[in-house]
């Protein structure tokens, strides 16, 4: 599959639950100032680049300064089978993603 089509796929699976808990962080301020479907964007390249170079989704990811969730919110949706730590030095973002996360199920 080519890069667009591929990329096109990882954008399927970031469902609106995903938009809305990237929405309260960014009402939180986690998040910078660029719009919120461009980081999403930024965070897919990620995953296109990963599955390109190594031919499959990866087992496990680690998010070294995750913030507000991003790109790691993004990756789970798009990697759901893999095991995931999300690590931040503040607080208050890390309870804000336990939250989200135990909210959504993920």
């Amino acid at each position: 599959m080519g890069e667009g089509g591929q990329t096109e796929d990882l954008r399927l699976r970031v469902t609106s639950a995903v938009r809305d808990q990237l929405q309260r962080s960014s009402e939180l301020d986690f998040l910078g100032t660029m719009p919120i479907e461009d980081q999403i964007d930024h965070a897919l390249g990620f995953a296109s680049t990963f599955e390109q170079g190594f031919g499959s989704s990866p087992a496990s990811v680690v998010d070294l300064g995750t913030g507000g969730g991003l790109p790691g919110l993004v990756l789970i949706a798009c990697w759901p089978d893999a095991s995931f730590v999300l690590i931040d030095a503040n607080q208050r973002r890390t309870d804000f993603l336990v939250e989200e996360i135990e909210r959504s199920g993920q």
